[in-house]
């Protein structure tokens, strides 16, 4: 993997990586699939270039670190061998 791709977790059940993909103008984004991770920690589809909108940049691009917490908060949500945290205790 070079280094304009940082792959954070493969789901053990399925073909699907989080992965951070350097992106224009030095920030990334965290993709899941054919979709980005938004800053609300939704997916949306990555469009081509020619069509993702100033808003659309605003909520899927990041710095390395809020994209590395975006992604890390997704995986935390979504993957089921992340074990639940409720009052920072794990269970």
């Amino acid at each position: 993997m070079d280094s304009s791709h940082r792959r954070l977790s493969s789901y053990p059940t399925s073909d699907v990586d989080v992965v951070l993909r350097n992106r224009e103008e030095g920030l990334w984004s965290v993709s899941v699939g054919s979709c980005v991770v938004s800053s609300a920690g939704r997916t949306e589809f990555d469009s081509i270039p020619s069509e993702r909108t100033d808003d659309f940049l605003a909520r899927t691009r990041f710095t390395l670190n809020d994209a590395m917490q975006v992604a890390r908060a997704f995986i935390a949500a979504h993957d089921p061998y992340v074990p639940e945290k409720t009052n920072g205790k794990t269970h």
